[in-house]
């Protein structure tokens, strides 16, 4: 990232828009983010006021430039892992969190359903999910015919949908509470 400016052409603030009311909500709490890139909206969410990040994801360089935002390594880490498989012993012990942040990455991911249905168990609170603009909660495999429907998988995972907003690129942002 130079200058604000993401690989591509996304903004860090872009890339922050919908999830206003998430770090509203960051204070003293602890956020997992799933296929977190090169960190910088966990490091918004320490900023916040979060108690802990934890972020994954599955390009090493991506979590090597997390690792070197030189932030205390006692309130964040970032390792790599592949979303695509159940989590193993290690990620059970980090991933318990408050908020857990899925953003523009379902749709990455061979089967989007059973990695909700997973990850989904981690947020004691609030689950937030970022998709594709006019997707209405459905999130379609971008290379396959898997599918997810939020409006079916979330409520069986214990979620209740509180609200949806504008997020970067006509994407929409999902605020999930466990009800």
């Amino acid at each position: 990232m130079a200058d604000g400016w993401f690989d591509g052409t996304v903004t860090l603030a872009d890339q922050l828009l919908g999830l206003g009311p998430a770090l509203a909500e960051a204070k003293g709490r602890t956020v997992l983010d799933l296929g977190c890139a090169e960190g910088y909206i966990a490091r918004e969410f320490l900023a916040a006021g979060a108690a802990r990040v934890y972020g994954m994801d599955h390009h090493a360089p991506y979590i090597e430039r997390a690792n070197a935002l030189g932030l205390d390594p006692h309130r964040a880490r970032f390792v790599v892992s592949d979303l695509n498989e159940s989590p193993d012993a290690d990620d059970m012990a980090c991933c318990h969190s408050d908020i857990v942040l899925a953003l523009a990455i379902l749709h990455k991911l061979r089967d989007p359903e059973r990695a909700v249905s997973e990850w989904s168990q981690f947020a004691g609170r609030l689950m937030v999910v970022r998709l594709a603009g006019g997707s209405q909660g459905v999130v379609k495999h971008k290379h396959g015919a898997a599918q997810c429907d939020l409006r079916e998988v979330m409520p069986s995972c214990g979620f209740a949908l509180e609200q949806t907003v504008q997020g970067p690129r006509n994407e929409l942002v999902q605020y999930w509470r466990r009800s």
